[in-house]
């Protein structure tokens, strides 16, 4: 999923009026203020590509005009209602040179002191960067469906193509994206403000083109509105069967796009008014649950992936609800029930082979059809909302007589002074417990009856442990000092207890809203959320509870937690996650600029464990230096947030916090190249040893020599030649070497053990478990211990075997298989394998088992040497019924050695998911014999 982010947004900081001389005017320090700031507007000067936004108005009532120097590059447009001005860029053609165009701003302000105008010019020498492919006639949006030429989709964005249209319609919007219309085709607009565009108005559009999940779009949109234009609509197509619809668009192959690449055409948005069922996938709680399914149906069957390189995938038989579209929760509560809709069918999504949508039609533009009164009283009671906390005197307006679809509403509380049915007038001031309200709602026989909890009162201040350890929902009043921004979209919080991130649904860390800055002490009232394992206080309330959150100037920030001894992993860094970390002498390993400009390092301590450091390009940090750093350099971290995204990650939010370190101990140097030291261990030809002489970092002296004695007349390495002379026929042998790593006067030792054989001396096993004691009673899940073959020890965790009394319990070919359901207490479903020799490589079949429809989640843990991987297995098994498809897990080349554990476990949702897992298959490495 891409990430939406805007250079213009780092100029909305609050400028504040800095020490001044005592005969400088004020207003001079204002506009140096504003210079300052405006420095950041243009991400990067000295490669232009494309259009971008400038402001005209500042803080401190500042107004900013601009010029350019070369109007045949660089064009400055009028400023739109929200005082911004669109920079036209057009690049130099194909082959020619670049072009540097000074682009001057002059700020101004009145002066307190004398009444007249204060202005002061600056002048951004901008590079102008030629185009990087031959020119295209561009148009209209139907020169930009008809490109079929991956040259003209360069994955990096100063190679990309840009355009300039003239008098396009908006037709729709979405949260983050709009769609496009010209008479001649539709396209989507995608990222910046695009969201912010409205429709039935008429723009003339910039950007750079982009071809993602088989469509063209515009991406880093600038636009400015054109009066007097009359709006062009596309026709509107008409579905009144969805399963008609997507059989039309299969037969014209709209679907195979997206498994290629630009060559292979484009999906044209489709804007169409749908009649159809509103269908959410059984307890799948991802983004991506919720279809259009034919009217006449009552499931989906899921799409699947391509069998073959000539069979795309299979589509699913309904339309999906791309989740970024506005009033998805809207949508979505018509569950079950057939409307009429409007939609902008935009693309075919490889990754959950179904055909997507855009929901356009607003809050009141879903039509239902002929309603039972059993579905009128489901809607009704559905359309009620009451809120889960109050904590001040209000009035709710909920308490109505009559539901939209005709029921009749009875309400009754079991506290009535604290909420009075009849005026909806709420005391919280003088309560502090729950309060049941119930209705009943009655049409015709059709009665539905439900209860809300709702926890009226004050909270006062807990310590953020309360909230690290609340359940997720759970409303705490938390204060603590604001340690960073890091994160951009949250900020980190911690108090004596604890840190946690603080999110406000709708601001991020660069928006002119925030009432607080890192430093200051909040007090707030926060819900727990975790959002990849990151513990999140949502601000209560979202963007329109700012105004509540009582802010304290000038804390002292808590002192930073050194990891320098700390293991490096996500278990042990738990603990710290949003707290201001230290530390030092950390090597760069990895330093790349991603497509979206953030910058991600992976760092290497000198223990040899790595972590991994992250700049969010969205948060503008001044004078930042990122960019100049370079693999091999070392830097310590100083007071940077430890944040998380399913594992730790450490992120940056202002220059002291990465601090370029000026001179290595030889001790750190030799511990580098220790951590790093990984020569070759297995030979299976005749040739050379590839033991490396020196450090690969400092270049510390490398020397080997045999670790026993008796070694050095064997016949199959040869130190002094550093030659493989022979290897044996069978079998691999063990030959163990002593590494001496030496820098200056210092030393390290290493021992390197040598496997010597031929490639393929290796044992495979395959277990089916036919002997396992299994239930095979289909309601009886029970915990089984099973010793295999080669001495694998298996536990079973609630589980039963596949040998029951139903067709689809998913029995695999071999007999036999161990069926595991659900991943919720008391009883988790696992399979659990000890393989005490090592692991080469391993693999196993799963298929769906029984007929529900939620979608199987399973993953795989690796266990070796203290270090667990976890590989996320495909969802499979969605959409009610049997279904006999099998699928293989396949591990990598894995190579451990010692003992390693493997565990298969449900994860997801909770409730019944239950698989069938058999035909397990390993490779083990044939017995080392000792060196002869």
């Amino acid at each position: 999923m891409k990430k939406i982010f805007s250079a213009l947004l780092i100029f909305v900081l609050a400028l504040t009026v800095v020490g001044c001389k005592k005969k400088e005017d004020p207003a001079v320090a204002i506009l140096d203020e504003a210079i300052e700031n405006l420095q950041g507007v243009i991400n990067d000067p000295s490669s232009i590509v494309a259009s971008f936004n400038v402001p005209t108005k500042l803080a401190n009532d500042v107004t900013a005009s601009w010029v350019s120097g070369n109007t045949d590059h660089i064009q400055v447009g009028q400023a739109n209602e929200q005082g911004l001005v669109i920079i036209t860029v057009i690049r130099p053609e194909f082959g020619a040179s670049e072009v540097v165009v000074n682009l001057t701003v002059t700020v101004s302000v009145k002066s307190e002191k004398t009444g007249e105008m204060v202005e002061k010019p600056y002048t951004f020498k901008l590079t102008v960067k030629p185009e990087t492919v031959e020119k295209l006639e561009i148009n209209n949006i139907k020169d930009i469906l008809n490109i079929k030429d991956d040259k003209y989709d360069p994955k990096d964005e100063k190679d990309k193509v840009s355009v300039a249209l003239k008098n396009v319609t908006v037709i729709a919007v979405g949260s983050d994206a709009s769609f496009i219309y010209d008479g001649t085709g539709t396209t989507m607009v995608y990222g910046g403000d695009a969201s912010k565009m409205k429709v039935g108005s008429v723009y003339n559009v910039n950007g750079l083109l982009e071809w993602y999940f088989g469509m063209w779009e515009i991406i880093k949109p600038t636009f400015e509105e054109v009066s007097g234009q009359t709006p062009k609509y596309p026709e509107k197509q008409v579905v009144t069967s969805i399963d008609a619809y997507i059989a039309e668009l299969v037969e014209a192959k709209e679907h195979h796009a997206a498994f290629g690449s630009a060559k292979d055409g484009n999906f044209e948005p489709v804007l169409a008014n749908i009649t159809a069922k509103v269908f959410m996938i059984d307890k799948d709680t991802s983004n991506y649950n919720t279809f259009l399914i034919d009217k006449t149906k009552d499931t989906l069957i899921p799409g699947k992936a391509a069998e073959n390189a000539g069979d795309p995938s299979t589509p699913a038989s309904g339309l999906m609800a791309y989740y970024p579209t506005n009033d998805f929760a809207y949508l979505r509560s018509f569950n079950g029930f057939e409307v009429n809709l409007d939609v902008v069918v935009h693309t075919y999504r490889s990754n959950n082979n179904a055909f997507a949508f855009y929901y356009v039609g607003g809050k009141d533009g879903i039509e239902l059809g002929e309603l039972t009164d059993e579905q009128a009283v489901e809607l009704d009671v559905k359309g009620i909302s009451l809120p889960t906390y109050i904590f001040e005197d209000t009035t709710l307006k909920t308490f109505v007589a009559e539901g939209k679809q005709g029921s009749t509403f009875e309400w009754t509380v079991d506290k009535p002074a604290i909420i009075n049915l009849e005026t909806g007038k709420v005391d919280a001031t003088a309560a502090n417990e729950p309060v049941k309200v119930t209705l009943k709602a009655t049409k015709g026989e059709a009665t539905q009856t439900k209860t809300y909890t709702i926890n009226v009162g004050t909270l006062e201040v807990v310590e953020i442990d309360k909230l690290l350890k609340g359940n997720n929902g759970q409303a705490f009043r938390i204060e603590g000092v604001v340690t960073s921004f890091g994160p951009y979209n949250s900020f980190t919080v911690e108090d004596a207890s604890g840190a946690a991130a603080f999110r406000i649904s709708g601001l991020n860390a660069t928006s002119e809203e925030l009432t607080f800055k890192v430093g200051d002490t909040i007090n707030a009232i926060v819900t727990k959320a975790v959002f990849n394992g990151l513990v999140q206080g949502e601000l209560f309330g979202g963007k329109a509870s700012i105004g509540k959150v009582k802010v304290t100037e000038n804390a002292t920030l808590p002192a930073a937690v050194s990891l320098q001894t700390e293991a490096l992993t996500k278990e042990n860094l738990l603990k710290f996650q949003s707290k201001l970390v230290n530390l030092n002498n950390m090597l760069v390993v990895k330093h790349e600029v991603d497509q979206y400009d953030n910058v991600v390092m992976t760092l290497l301590r000198q223990d040899g464990q790595e972590i991994e450091f992250k700049w969010d390009s969205r948060l503008a940090v001044k004078d930042n230096t990122l960019a100049t750093l370079k693999v091999n350099d070392v830097i310590n971290i100083v007071g940077a947030p430890l944040t998380w995204n399913n594992g730790p990650v450490i992120m940056y939010d202002n220059i002291a916090q990465v601090v370029k370190a000026e001179a290595l101990t030889d001790e750190a140097k030799l511990a580098f190249d220790v951590a790093k030291f990984e020569p070759t261990t297995d030979y299976a030809v005749v040739g050379d040893l590839k033991l490396p002489a020196k450090g690969l970092l400092f270049e510390s002296a490398i020397t080997y020599t045999f670790k026993n004695t008796d070694d050095t007349n064997n016949t199959l390495v040869d130190l002094a030649t550093m030659k493989i002379l022979s290897v044996p026929t069978e079998g691999q042998v063990n030959v163990t070497l002593i590494a001496t790593i030496k820098l200056g006067e210092l030393t390290e030792v290493r021992e390197v053990k040598l496997l010597v054989g031929k490639a393929g001396n290796v044992v495979t096993f395959h277990e089916t478990f036919e002997t396992a004691e299994l239930s095979t009673n289909p309601s009886v899940y029970n915990d089984v211990t099973f010793t295999g073959l080669n001495g694998v020890v298996w536990n079973f965790v609630h589980s039963m075997s596949s040998n029951v009394n139903d067709s689809a319990n998913g029995i695999l070919e071999s007999g036999q298989g161990i069926i595991l359901r659900r991943s919720n207490d008391p009883s988790p479903s696992s399979i659990t394998a000890t393989f005490a020799n090592g692991l080469v490589d391993f693999s196993f079949d799963y298929r769906k088992a029984f007929t529900g429809g939620t979608s199987r989640k399973y993953s795989v843990d690796i266990t070796n040497n203290g270090e667990t991987t976890t590989i996320v297995i495909p969802e499979f098994g969605a959409g009610s019924g049997d279904q006999p498809q099998v699928y293989t897990f396949k591990s990598e080349l894995l190579n451990l050695t010692g003992e390693v554990v493997i565990k298969i476990y449900a994860t997801g949702a909770d409730g019944n998911q239950q698989a069938t897992f058999d035909n397990f298959k390993w490779t083990e490495k044939a017995p080392v014999t000792p060196a002869a």
